[in-house]
């Protein structure tokens, strides 16, 4: 499990471990960033300080991100002709087509896309400043959110099963993959009916 990951990484390195694990993990661990932060701040309601595990967690996603930003400003057009054929490199590109220096606010709650979206900034010499200004913004409200969830709802969640609700929790996760199947499906028949409008 991921929070045993955490324990593991921190009795051996320590918050910087954290920290290293959140930055460089993208290269090397296929674990999502999201289960990692969400971890991280249910373990700080007990197992660590949530001052320093949020400044690791925080720290890391932007470290890594701008790394994927400065990749694509120093080393872009040889790396870009390699990724270029990826679908997050293509979602990528359509999203700042569409919103410009925006999607950096967009893409930090979507995986892949979060480190994309910096790197293809970099590839179009988008300044420094305005990439950390909005960059690190967003990646500190997706990083509170996600931390903020595994702290306080999650916990709560686990006392609500330790207290037999489990119907309760079982009717709410049934209802989200309800409406998340039909709002898939929506989207979905909606994209079809655009590639038929624009095909004919």
């Amino acid at each position: 499990m991921e929070w045993e990951m955490v324990i593991s990484v921190l009795y051996d390195f320590g918050y910087g471990g954290l920290f290293l694990w959140l930055w460089l993990g993208m290269f090397i661990f296929p674990v999502p960033n999201e289960v990692i932060v969400i971890s991280i701040g249910w373990l700080s309601g007990g197992y660590l300080e949530a001052i320093p595990a949020f400044a690791a967690a925080y720290f890391g996603i932007i470290a890594a991100t701008t790394t994927t930003f400065l990749l694509g400003r120093f080393a872009g057009a040889p790396l870009l002709g390699k990724l270029k054929s990826r679908s997050v490199i293509k979602k990528g590109k359509k999203m700042i087509d569409d919103h410009g220096t925006y999607a950096l606010v967009f893409c930090s709650f979507f995986a892949g896309l979060r480190h994309a979206i910096p790197f293809l900034c970099g590839t179009r010499k988008l300044s420094y400043v305005t990439f950390a200004i909005v960059s690190y913004t967003s990646s500190l409200i997706w990083c509170a959110l996600y931390f903020a969830f595994g702290r306080f709802i999650l916990v709560t969640g686990i006392e609500n099963l330790q207290q037999h609700n489990i119907y309760i929790v079982s009717i709410v996760v049934f209802a989200i993959a309800v409406v998340g199947f039909f709002v898939k499906n929506l989207l979905r028949n909606k994209r079809d009916d655009e590639a038929t409008t624009y095909t004919s």
